[in-house]
């Protein structure tokens, strides 16, 4: 219901730059009145609405047109820049062409092309492994089984059955 905005954390939320939008993290005094300055919106340092965390967050409705408009003037990477030289938490909201061009995603082979089937030469893209280790694992990208590709190994291993039951239940047709 709030959307990308922290519960109880103000200004930590989606913020509309001119070509986009990025998130913003001022999450204690010292980053709220760096913020204010860094926008030229330190006037509302001192605004008894948004003097503190709880303040500015019970009066968040109040409080994100104000940004907006200022974030409105300026790119995301501009204002990226700009908060990062402050030491302001932030970060870029990506839609899907610019995830899938992001440098750190390609190069921590993020996005995997992998094989439909095994009987298709055709592939489809999935999301890699959120995680990387300093030395690889094996590759556990592999298509999706054929339909009753494993279906013995289940019978066998989970209800019991052996080779020739298996066989016996495929050829009735009831597997």
């Amino acid at each position: 219901p709030i959307g990308n905005r922290h519960p109880s954390i103000t200004p930590f939320a989606t913020l509309t730059a001119s070509d986009g939008y990025i998130i913003v993290a001022a999450a204690n005094q010292k980053l709220w009145e760096k913020l204010c300055y860094l926008t030229a919106l330190d006037n509302l340092i001192g605004d008894p609405r948004f003097q503190d965390n709880d303040l500015r967050t019970k009066n968040w409705k109040e409080l994100e047109p104000l940004l907006n408009r200022v974030f409105n003037k300026k790119t995301a990477g501009e204002w990226i820049s700009l908060l990062e030289s402050e030491g302001i938490p932030c970060g870029l909201v990506q839609n899907i062409s610019q995830l899938l061009e992001d440098e750190q995603v390609l190069d921590r082979n993020m996005i995997r092309d992998i094989k439909v089937s095994a009987a298709s030469d055709q592939t489809t893209r999935v999301a890699g492994i959120p995680y990387n280790f300093s030395t690889p694992t094996a590759d556990r990208f592999t298509p999706a089984p054929e339909l009753g590709q494993d279906s013995f190994a289940i019978l066998q291993d989970y209800a019991g059955l052996n080779r020739e039951e298996c066989r016996h239940l495929r050829d009735e047709g009831i597997i």
